[in-house]
């Protein structure tokens, strides 16, 4: 991954952890997903989104 790229999903990522911080827990689900689809092999989103469907009840989908 390119250093700007990971820049950006660096970003990204510090946003949908304030997101979920501030309780907008649909737009940090959001920006996890999209964090995802770029880097499948990022295991910090992956938890990050597994953990978040559990806060919301989502276990079919944070268990995958």
């Amino acid at each position: 991954m390119s250093s700007k790229r990971q820049h950006k999903s660096g970003y990204a990522l510090v946003q949908a952890r304030k997101a979920k911080e501030r309780g907008d827990w649909k737009s940090a689900r959001s920006m996890y997903e999209k964090l995802y689809q770029t880097d499948k092999k990022n295991t910090e989103v992956l938890s990050s989104l597994a953990l978040l469907n559990m806060d919301m009840s989502n276990l079919l989908e944070a268990y995958g």
